[in-house]
């Protein structure tokens, strides 16, 4: 009496070449699904490094918010901007940059952005006061971001201060009108002159 199919060695032997094969296949999906996680851990931390040497190294002042305005992340250059540390500012409400009249404007534009998602103002580049830590303000152009995390939404602003350029122009603006002044005088002159002769 002949053996039932899966008694027989080629039946026995292909059984064990398939279950060897399905073991290998499966050893070799799962590394290179490690690869690939490693291959992209390396690329993060490598965007990271190249952001952050970025945000270290610019001139405008970065800084990183949640969506209840606690300050996440400044860069180096908010120093120089605002006058406050890295350390004194992270975890603090983002109105401390602020002059007290805004404050409350921040606030509820910021509830209804996260309720409605529209902007009511341009976060292109918008010109607005910041508070220095010794209390003067600060003429800023301010352009705004947006991202998720883990579902959690930020919020990123980059702070230029641009009190030279102010300065400069109304310094043009004040050369302009004394320049105007100097040509009224000039003609009133002529005129004059040109009246006694």
């Amino acid at each position: 009496i002949a053996r039932p199919v899966w008694q027989r060695w080629w039946f026995i032997g292909g059984t064990i070449l398939l279950a060897g094969l399905a073991v290998f296949a499966l050893d070799r999906y799962r590394v290179h699904k490690t690869h690939q996680v490693e291959k992209a851990l390396i690329q993060s931390k490598e965007s990271e490094i190249r952001f952050r040497t970025l945000a270290d190294t610019a001139s405008d002042a970065i800084l990183t918010i949640d969506a209840d305005s606690n300050i996440i992340f400044v860069n180096e250059a908010i120093e120089k901007v605002f006058g406050y540390t890295a350390q004194e500012l992270i975890g603090k409400q983002m109105s401390i940059l602020m002059p007290e009249r805004m404050r409350d404007g921040h606030n509820s534009g910021m509830t209804r952005y996260l309720q409605t998602n529209q902007k009511n103002i341009n976060w292109e580049g918008v010109s607005l006061p910041g508070l220095h830590k010794d209390g003067h303000e600060i003429p800023l152009e301010v352009s705004f971001g947006e991202f998720e995390r883990e579902g959690k939404r930020y919020f990123t602003g980059i702070a230029r201060d641009v009190s030279e350029r102010k300065r400069a122009e109304e310094a043009l603006q004040k050369a302009r009108e004394e320049k105007i002044k100097e040509l009224q005088r000039v003609r009133t002159r002529i005129a004059t002159d040109l009246h006694d002769d």
